[in-house]
């Protein structure tokens, strides 16, 4: 009777410990994910007049990320944090309805305007190349559903982009743990 109960435990332990890897890898897997167009001068040129980019910020960046990699929401908030592009389970959105995500999305972003806020700290990626983009990532509820949210300044790789505007975008990512990540989870 003993050694079943152990051997319970052990199996219960062993079995929360996979999930939460798993589950910490996906919040880092959206994360490495959102530099592929966080780090690049197309999307901050083209920030300059969203209405008229929308096609582009769709194929390049929202829908790009839900078909390639599964993110169910993505958000673009300018530098004073209004939303200027949105994406919702593949399909552009109007950027007002972020305001639905708000409550729940504003201390990701919160987090990374105080890190673009401090002075002198340059990241890059392992080959030292490209820059990392101050970012935040972690497990919310949004929407009332678990989620891996991760929030990343968009920086420019050349100078000439950011010309002429004030502030640094922030591309919001939000990936729901259900349906295609729980099957994930199961393989």
């Amino acid at each position: 009777y003993w050694a079943s109960d152990r051997s319970d435990a052990v199996s219960t332990a062993r079995q929360f410990r996979t999930t939460r890897q798993a589950i910490d890898l996906g919040v880092l897997e959206i994360e490495r994910q959102q530099q592929t167009v966080a780090a690049w001068d197309d999307p901050i040129v083209k920030l300059a007049d969203p209405a008229r980019a929308r096609v582009w910020l769709d194929e390049n960046i929202g829908v790009w990320l839900h078909d390639l990699f599964g993110h169910d929401e993505v958000y673009i908030l300018d530098g004073s944090d209004r939303p200027v592009y949105a994406m919702r389970d593949g399909v552009g959105a109007a950027p007002r309805s972020f305001e639905e995500r708000r409550v729940s999305l504003s201390p990701f972003v919160a987090k990374v305007r105080t890190e673009i806020a401090t002075p002198g700290d340059s990241r890059h990626d392992a080959g030292g190349k490209t820059p990392r983009p101050p970012h935040y990532s972690d497990l919310a509820m949004v929407a009332g559903q678990p989620a891996a949210v991760s929030v990343m300044k968009m920086v420019p790789l050349t100078p000439a982009a950011t010309e002429g505007r004030e502030g640094a975008p922030l591309l919001v990512s939000v990936r729901y743990f259900g349906g295609p990540f729980l099957g994930q989870l199961t393989r």
